[in-house]
């Protein structure tokens, strides 16, 4: 590969980064196709039943200059073509009728189903090409979530934390509002929250901050399905996430199977206009507590997409890093320190020893706070 291709390679990237969050349970692709080092056209995958990237820059290629300008051309696309039918055909089919000599892609389908593409692609005589070294873990990188979807069977878990720089969530009086200030707290609603499909927390977090766990400030594109974990069922009837739902903002509460089918229809015809819009589901338990793997598994089951974010207090955090389910980790650092309150992770069996390597995404000075996110990887333990 020359400048020129991990140019238009970068850039088919940046396209999918743009609809990251946006595409339900496909992965976001970019398509930059290129003849002669000049741009013919540009596409971005935009969600479940639209157009792949692929299929669209083609298309409005040859809607600009025709059929035989595509002839010989190269395609750039973020991750590897598809080659199995879904809501649309597959990708690699129009590659090849329309004479595309070269197909340029940053990074392989995690997707079983995909794994044939390529070499459909090779047998029709059309060169393929891929990055290596630090471009190819970029890719690989952007597409984890992806991967943990398709192959994990579950979301990708996104942690959030607000805490001061001395690492309290709260004071020693409880209080947590306001740790971050506004600035940052805009930016969680258009980085994070507009972009996941899921919204999870305890029931201590309820009780405690009655939080709407809505989107605020920017447009909400997704149905965003509010999750909370309440064994017991002590979610109050007034709390404002179960007032301000609607079609777009649903709630899901997990319980204990051991909360009787009595109170839950008691509880479910309370809510009065709510119904199918507030559903409570029984989960199996594992060591006096929810089962997070299944929990997971049920959620993503659910969701209308692969992003998962986490806002909650330390026992519930501590809980999933115990069972190595958390993806990412944003930390909202307040450029203040109080004296004494509660941290937001409680792993007293984790030392130097055994100790668990970030890797860091973002570093982002925003004034009073400091935006940081880190991948989390399991297999990056230090022994």
């Amino acid at each position: 590969m020359n400048s020129n291709d991990k140019a238009f390679l970068l850039r088919s990237l940046d396209l999918a980064r743009s609809w990251e969050g946006f595409t339900g349970e496909n992965p976001p692709v970019g398509a930059v196709l290129v003849k002669g080092n000049k741009v013919l056209s540009e596409a971005v995958h935009r969600g479940s039943g639209k157009p792949h990237a692929e299929r669209e820059a083609i298309r409005k290629a040859i809607s600009r200059f025709g059929a035989s300008a595509v002839k010989g051309a190269t395609l750039y696309v973020s991750l590897e073509p598809c080659s199995s039918w879904g809501r649309t055909p597959p990708c690699t089919e129009i590659i090849k009728n329309t004479c595309i000599k070269r197909v340029v892609f940053g990074s392989w389908d995690p997707n079983p189903k995909n794994r044939k593409g390529v070499l459909s692609l090779l047998k029709e005589g059309i060169k393929l090409d891929w990055p290596r070294g630090n471009l190819a873990k970029e890719f690989k990188r952007f597409y984890r979530p992806f991967d943990v979807f398709i192959n994990q069977k579950r979301p990708f878990v996104i942690v959030k934390i607000a805490q001061t720089l001395n690492g309290f969530i709260v004071d020693k009086n409880g209080q947590a509002k306001w740790i971050t200030s506004p600035k940052t707290r805009r930016l969680v609603h258009c980085r994070l929250r507009r972009r996941v499909s899921g919204l999870m927390t305890g029931i201590g977090t309820i009780l405690a901050d009655d939080p709407q766990l809505n989107v605020r400030g920017v447009g909400q594109k997704n149905v965003l399905l509010r999750i909370i974990l309440d064994p017991e069922l002590k979610t109050p009837i007034e709390s404002q996430v179960l007032k301000n739902s609607n079609k777009m903002l649903p709630v899901l509460i997990l319980v204990s199977e051991q909360v009787a089918e009595k109170r839950i229809r008691s509880f479910i015809s309370s809510l009065k206009d709510k119904g199918g819009i507030v559903q409570i589901l029984k989960m199996k338990e594992r060591e006096q507590k929810l089962n997070l793997y299944d929990v997971l598994k049920e959620v993503g089951r659910r969701m209308n997409g692969m992003y998962l974010l986490v806002e909650a207090g330390p026992r519930l955090v501590s809980d999933l890093f115990r069972c190595q389910l958390v993806d990412r980790l944003v930390v909202c650092i307040s450029k203040s320190i109080i004296g004494a309150g509660r941290t937001w992770l409680e792993l007293e069996e984790v030392g130097l020893q055994n100790r668990l390597r970030l890797e860091s995404r973002i570093m982002e000075d925003l004034g009073e706070d400091i935006w940081v996110e880190f991948d989390v990887c399991w297999d990056n333990k230090t022994h």
